[in-house]
């Protein structure tokens, strides 16, 4: 701007005084192109992309999940719960019910004396277990044809 100036008012020396004075307070107010305006620019773009980068990696982070110990289904329908007074013998009774209706069981015991039953039933069989595990609080079998049943003592 100054370079520009001067050629074109080479001769003017009236106009030098208020040039340098219009000059000197452009400096001091940080308008023109001084070392620190320049550093600033020239960082500008760097600093937008790893801002960018950062918010990304943020959004798009997924923390890995915990395990859990012992078996887990995923997306499976949750375990039906039954209070009953007598948990051997109710067990042993659905146990038998599911293996003659030609389920795959499988049995495990869980705390405080409750058990579990996981069986996956046939889709032949699945209108006739599931009306006789009615008496027992089972509503329905879910469409996949896992039973998950937890007996817990009253």
């Amino acid at each position: 701007m100054r370079r520009q100036y001067d050629a074109d008012n080479a001769g003017d020396e009236g106009d030098d005084f208020s040039l340098r004075r219009v000059l000197a307070r452009l400096e001091r107010e940080h308008l023109l192109d001084s070392k620190r305006g320049r550093f600033g620019r020239i960082l500008r773009g760097p600093l937008a992309a790893a801002a960018v980068v950062v918010l990304g990696v943020l959004v798009l982070y997924e923390p890995p999940s915990r395990e859990l110990d012992g078996e887990q289904l995923r997306g499976a329908e949750p375990a039906m719960q039954l209070q009953v007074n007598d948990v051997a013998g109710t067990t042993a009774s659905l146990l038998a019910l599911l293996r003659e209706a030609g389920a795959e069981v499988s049995e495990h015991e869980l705390e405080g004396g409750a058990r579990e039953i996981a069986a996956t039933v046939p889709a032949s069989a699945r209108v006739t277990v599931a009306a006789r595990l009615r008496p027992f609080g089972v509503k329905t079998i879910p469409h996949d044809g896992v039973v998950r049943l937890e007996i817990h003592p009253r």
